[in-house]
């Protein structure tokens, strides 16, 4: 998503230590995050960000298939039974760490679960969304913006 991952104003943060690189398949991704934490529990002080960008893993599902894949090894995996509850607390964190007039950027890939599905866990609605369809019978993915007032 980054075009300048080495760009001093911005931190990057998974909770994994390292993202392995995939450069043998067509996702080509290779990351090392400046802090490994998990979303639910940012490790920062309230009011530290002007913006913070939300790219969780879209798949939601619990069959062993999924848990191989190189996506999910990629990009992580949510669970049915967890991903309400995950994506709220992630919600309130977003806005706990954002400035007043700050932004959160959320990006969502409908491929297990309807946009309106999950948008729903936000402290507020978007100022506003793009949805970018996918070829014939693909998934659609949409980038939300919230304002904190």
């Amino acid at each position: 998503m980054w075009f300048n991952k080495e760009n001093p104003n911005t931190v990057f943060m998974d909770k994994k230590k390292k993202i392995e690189d995939f450069s043998h398949s067509k996702l080509n991704v290779r990351m090392s995050p400046d802090i490994q934490a998990v979303w639910e529990y940012l490790p920062f002080p309230d009011e530290t960000f002007e913006m913070v960008v939300f790219d969780p893993p879209h798949m939601i599902e619990n069959r062993p298939l999924d848990c191989n894949s190189i996506f999910v090894s990629k990009y992580g995996l949510l669970r049915p039974q967890t991903y309400r509850r995950e994506l709220f607390q992630a919600g309130k964190e977003f806005w706990r760490v954002l400035k007043k007039g700050g932004f959160l950027v959320f990006k969502w890939n409908d491929c297990s679960r309807k946009f309106d599905r999950v948008i729903q866990y936000f402290p507020n609605r978007p100022l506003f969304y793009q949805k970018s369809k996918g070829s014939a019978g693909q998934s659609s993915t949409f980038w939300a913006v919230f304002q904190k007032t």
